[in-house]
């Protein structure tokens, strides 16, 4: 990240930073958002223009002279100014001024977003070596939000169990996660009262960085609605992801995993009942083997952009798609079964699909292909070994082929493709 100081003369002390970050969500909304690490305030423009900030006030008494330069955001970086030192006064309120398209504005601020609070300072011990958190105990409960600042990571030892409560949630700003469970002592993450979801996980890494979650279960899941615009239960964005050893129960967040832009390898994966859909990728690549996905209330798989390898997995009870490949992604399938979807595996906007020993059972549509995106291409499927008991969907202009037949073109609307 570039960084530069730039010195102020208020208590003394404070100073401005500012860092760009890579980009942390994909629709950028006209606005400054606000964090906390109970001494340093985090000033964020959201917007693709300049802001100026003017200056803050304390409690409409103090006024810190500013008229600093906050750079634009895009869909590449995240611009953060960071002002230090207000232990003094967070807990007064705090209007910022600002100039926004030559327009004098202000923001009223009477409650930080904590990135680090002192509740949770008891819960964690950082080493400064490896600048990384891990907890203190093994049994944890999570009443606030846990927000990690940018540069550090976390860890989460075998047989650890985390409770949280339903508006608690784990956030990276910027950092890897290392949960390494064993089988006989799994990692837990769960709901602290019952019948309540609690809020889900956020990783946000840096290209190079390598998550790896290891015998970790997931229960009772919900998302956390932010300007980041990850709808996920569980989300990482960027670097390098790997899973092994993963279950998921009750999911009723958008999807109950989801990964951008990331290098993801999959292992001996199970999620089941999820209201929506199971695993989204988007603009992802990488490889998964040994997928187990049931109940699903959405797709079970859903590619956006993505380049995959699939082999030994088992899809059932799906009310959607089992899988659904679209915007341009290039999957290849090994040992695949499919039983009970809407639709087994759909094949649209110019994706590619190469399937071998493929099992589609009791699908109201075994396979579909069509468009639903005008600006793509047509998309190709080529299956061999093929088993399957219902009809197939193949709009004109996209190329099927299932155990060396071409698939004839179905010009009328089938009920069960959905635009």
């Amino acid at each position: 990240n570039n960084v530069y100081q730039l010195n102020n003369n208020i208590n003394n002390k404070t100073s401005i930073k500012k860092l760009n970050l890579n980009k942390l969500e994909k629709y950028i909304k006209k606005d400054i958002d606000i964090f906390f690490d109970k001494e340093n305030l985090f000033i964020v423009n959201l917007t693709k223009y300049p802001v100026i900030i003017n200056s803050l006030q304390i409690e409409n008494k103090k006024e810190y002279i500013l008229n600093e330069y906050v750079g634009p955001s895009n869909l590449e970086k995240l611009t953060i100014y960071k002002l230090d030192d207000l232990k003094n006064d967070i807990n007064k309120n705090l209007k910022i001024n600002y100039t926004y398209l030559n327009k004098k504005l202000h923001k009223i601020v009477d409650s930080f977003p904590i990135f680090y609070s002192s509740n949770l300072k008891s819960l964690l011990k950082l080493d400064t070596k490896k600048n990384n958190f891990t907890f203190t105990d093994k049994k944890v409960v999570l009443n606030e939000p846990l927000i990690i600042p940018n540069g550090y990571d976390l860890n989460i030892d075998p047989g650890t169990q985390i409770k949280f409560s339903e508006n608690s949630y784990i956030l990276l700003m910027g950092g890897k996660v290392e949960f390494n469970g064993l089988k006989k002592e799994p990692i837990i993450f769960t709901n602290l009262k019952e019948n309540l979801f609690w809020k889900g996980i956020y990783v946000i890494q840096s290209d190079n960085d390598v998550s790896t979650l290891t015998n970790v279960n997931f229960q009772n899941l919900d998302f956390h609605k932010s300007k980041f615009n990850l709808t996920g239960g569980i989300n990482f964005y960027k670097g390098e992801v790997n899973l092994e050893n993963i279950n998921t129960f009750n999911c009723i967040s958008e999807d109950c995993i989801n990964f951008i832009e990331s290098k993801v390898y999959l292992e001996n994966i199970s999620i089941s009942k999820s209201i929506s859909d199971a695993i989204d990728f988007d603009f992802s690549e990488g490889k998964i083997n040994n997928l187990n996905l049931n109940d699903i209330g959405g797709d079970a798989l859903d590619f956006s952009g993505s380049d995959f390898l699939i082999e030994n997995t088992n899809i059932a009870n799906v009310i959607d798609k089992g899988i659904s490949n679209g915007e341009a992604s290039k999957l290849r399938l090994k040992s695949i079964k499919i039983n009970n979807s809407k639709i087994g595996i759909a094949n649209k906007d110019g994706s590619f699909l190469l399937g071998e020993d493929l099992n589609l059972v009791n699908n109201h549509l075994d396979i579909a292909a069509y468009q639903k995106k005008s600006f793509y291409n047509q998309s190709i499927l080529k299956i061999s070994k093929f088993k399957g008991n219902s009809e197939n969907y193949m709009e004109k202009g996209h190329h099927g082929e299932i155990n060396g037949k071409i698939l004839k073109h179905v010009t009328k609307n089938n009920e069960f493709i959905a635009k």
